[in-house]
């Protein structure tokens, strides 16, 4: 996204899904976990994420914003959302929206 830049701006766990179904040749049904989705015999078990990575999606862009190349320094509030409880949000409440290399 920040090579778009797009900045989030409410990155937490909430805001993240990922797709499992690549983890299944056959996927399960949604109620019945241990059957195939189309009731035709016994789900099989999921492979590993070591050899069928899952893909994760960024949702809810509520708090995000575009920035041009030429609004720097790239500075933002820090959004009202958010659990800003732990000990690496106790500092200044400034985020810098450049991505860090």
């Amino acid at each position: 996204m920040h090579e778009h830049n797009i900045i989030h701006g409410d990155s937490k766990y909430d805001n993240v899904m990922g797709d499992g179904l690549i983890l299944f040749d056959s996927p399960p049904h949604p109620f019945e976990p241990f059957m195939k989705r189309d009731f035709s015999g016994p789900a099989p078990d999921p492979i590993t994420q070591t050899l069928r990575p899952i893909k994760y999606y960024f949702i809810d862009f509520g708090l995000s914003r575009e920035y041009w190349p030429g609004d720097t320094p790239y500075l933002k509030d820090a959004p009202w959302g958010g659990d800003w409880t732990g000990p690496e949000h106790q500092g200044p409440k400034t985020i810098c929206a450049t991505p860090t290399l």
